[in-house]
């Protein structure tokens, strides 16, 4: 099936009726959309999945580039924040990107995540130290992360939802690609001319494609000329910003010390919990434009989807920073490291576009949302297998089946969404539900850091006296770490079993996460897809 021929720039219907009334929802909410032509569309989702894939492709290859980032900025100690720092900038843009660019127009709003992201690009290239680096990661999250959300919301403006399925499984397509190519991108870059080129190389990219999509993405503002006159939610705004920043250093200290009883650590997520009740408060009972509807993510669908998405997000993320470790524990660098994700990769792309035919031709989401939800769990049950002998045919098959489900489930949770909330909030949910993606895996990543540590930790004492030396091989750095080459026999044994040890008690976590998607899932509305008509 090829794209659709015909997309909607300008909505000229409403929806009047209430989400939790299937029958009125579906007849109130089908929406008449003037006509662009199949080669227009091509032409901005093109120039905008450029920049998505840019943005795919940072957040994949610094999986393989950590540790020469690390070691070359001589700054371990601010190790975790490679990671959490690009996180940090996403999860607080996107909640906010769909309210903005309701307010000032979706093109503006992407000429300036995409100046943030390419500034921070050129910045993380550049960085003399840690501290600019970290600045440049937390740039680089602020602006690619709403770079996909809005795209996001672009994609809907443009694309009638019963034409959706597809389109997203495409997408989806090309971002498997990156999966496939981003962790071996950032090793063979750094081995060749150095880590720091593997940003540079995209900052010329991302200047052509930004002007390509300011030019060429002229997207009728309807939403904003609705919008213009409406209020700006500020407190709303620093008020969740406010919670994420204090929640997410509270986190990361933790995790990294150990020690969740440490005043500094309780006090900082005690006052993040605070800043969250009352932007809550704010949110339902203040705010005329409310940055957030929280409302409607409290419904039962949107609601279930979120915290589906919530776990299964957080656990396939945790999964491609585990597996690359248990894979360099076996002895691989980082681009053998690397092309053992491919499968994964392949399958990510067939089994979204598998499910975007099935969910497109059947106009059904719920049955084949548990399906691949499912499947994704039985991915991570398998995982908790791998030990020291495992065949190496094996965890290509395990990651092939988790990419299935994982690239499925995008397709029907956006699917879900899309078919459950009113137009008049939609662009706000969608940013939202990215938000809440890279909050799920701040957490997971944390629980997973906190298991590995804590476990490896157990069996270190009884192979070192010297805790230093304790501390120094029960994290996940110590797997590349020189120091090995300073152990007997005996102690290289200890440490291995040790590692493997708590990585299957990070498998276990993750199956739990994937459990818990699952079980959420069956709580969704069985909503048949709404039909939308071109004028």
């Amino acid at each position: 099936m090829t794209p659709p021929t015909t997309v909607a720039t300008i909505i000229t219907g409403a929806a009047t009726a209430t989400q939790d009334n299937d029958n009125n929802n579906e007849a109130a909410s089908r929406l008449v959309r003037t006509q662009v032509s199949t080669s227009r569309l091509v032409l901005v989702l093109g120039s905008l999945w450029i920049g998505v894939l840019l943005v795919a492709l940072d957040e994949t290859m610094i999986a393989t580039i950590a540790i020469p980032i690390a070691t070359s900025l001589n700054s371990f100690t601010e190790f975790s924040w490679l990671t959490t720092a690009y996180l940090l900038g996403s999860s607080t843009s996107q909640a906010f990107s769909g309210h903005l660019v309701d307010r000032f127009g979706r093109r503006n709003g992407l000429v300036v995540c995409y100046s943030l992201f390419t500034l921070g690009t050129l910045l993380c290239g550049l960085a003399p130290n840690m501290a600019c680096f970290i600045a440049g990661r937390v740039m680089q999250g602020i602006g690619g992360g709403s770079i996909t959300s809005v795209t996001s919301v672009v994609e809907t403006d443009l694309i009638p939802i019963h034409k959706r399925p597809v389109v997203e499984g495409l997408a989806n397509v090309a971002y498997g690609v990156v999966l496939a190519i981003g962790g071996v991108y950032g090793a063979a870059v750094h081995s060749s001319i150095g880590w720091k080129w593997s940003f540079l190389i995209q900052v010329p990219i991302l200047v052509i494609d930004g002007v390509a999509v300011f030019f060429i993405a002229s997207i009728a503002d309807e939403k904003r000329l609705q919008h213009q006159h409406t209020q700006i939610d500020l407190v709303g705004m620093i008020a969740f910003l406010a919670s994420i920043i204090l929640f997410q250093y509270g986190l990361n200290s933790g995790s990294t010390s150990l020690v969740w009883t440490d005043a500094s650590v309780v006090a900082t997520l005690c006052v993040s919990l605070a800043c969250f009740v009352g932007f809550l408060y704010w949110e339902l009972t203040r705010a005329s434009n409310p940055v957030v509807p929280v409302r409607t993510l409290l419904g039962r669908t949107v609601g279930c989807i979120q915290i589906s998405a919530f776990f299964s997000t957080g656990a396939f993320v945790a999964c491609l920073f585990y597996v690359p470790i248990y894979l360099e524990a076996l002895g691989m660098d980082g681009t053998d490291t690397g092309l053992r994700l491919i499968p994964l990769a392949i399958c990510f792309a067939v089994g979204s576009i598998v499910v975007g035919y099935a969910v497109q031709y059947l106009r059904r989401y719920y049955e084949i949302n548990i399906a691949v939800q499912a499947v994704g769990a039985i991915a991570y049950g398998l995982l908790c297998r791998l030990h020291r002998q495992t065949p190496s045919w094996e965890v290509f098959v395990f990651l092939g089946i988790l990419g299935t489900g994982v690239g499925g489930s995008y397709v029907t949770n956006l699917i879900g969404i899309l078919n459950s909330v009113l137009d008049k909030e939609l662009s706000k949910v969608l940013t939202v539900s990215w938000s809440m993606r890279a909050l799920g895996i701040i957490v997971s990543l944390t629980i997973a850091s906190v298991i590995f540590q804590s476990v490896s930790r157990s069996q270190m004492v009884t192979v070192f006296d010297d805790p230093d030396l304790v501390y120094q091989f029960s994290n996940t750095l110590a797997i590349n770490a020189s120091g090995f080459d300073n152990l007997n026999d005996w102690q290289r044994t200890a440490v291995f079993g040790a590692h493997m040890r708590a990585l299957t008690a990070v498998f276990y976590f993750l199956l739990a996460e994937g459990s818990i998607s699952v079980i959420i899932s069956f709580f969704i509305e069985n909503k048949k897809i709404k039909v939308e008509y071109s004028a």
